[in-house]
């Protein structure tokens, strides 16, 4: 399993870069639609974990990453759990 938490610059896997690009394009994919649907958004956070294992060639590669995004919306608008998840599926 890859995390960022304790990573340096000088040693920084290709695998730790791949699965930081992840959740940093996601980040600015929903922070996209959260400003055009007006919300404030005070904090987003994602410690996301890439997981290695050895593909059907027998070669070690970089199977699954999830993605943990923690958001923390303020302001009178907010979404729902169910406007949150249907703007994942609908906006493209």
């Amino acid at each position: 399993m890859f995390s960022l938490r304790c990573s340096f610059e000088e040693d920084v896997e290709p695998e730790e870069a791949f699965v930081a690009s992840l959740p940093s394009c996601h980040m600015l994919f929903f922070l996209s639609i959260a400003a055009k649907r007006k919300y404030v958004i005070d904090s987003y956070i994602d410690n996301a974990v890439g997981t290695m294992e050895k593909d059907s060639d027998g070669k070690v590669s970089m199977m699954t990453v999830i993605l943990k995004p923690q958001v923390t919306f303020s302001g009178d608008k907010q979404p729902t759990i169910e406007q949150l998840e249907k703007n994942a599926s609908s906006d493209t």
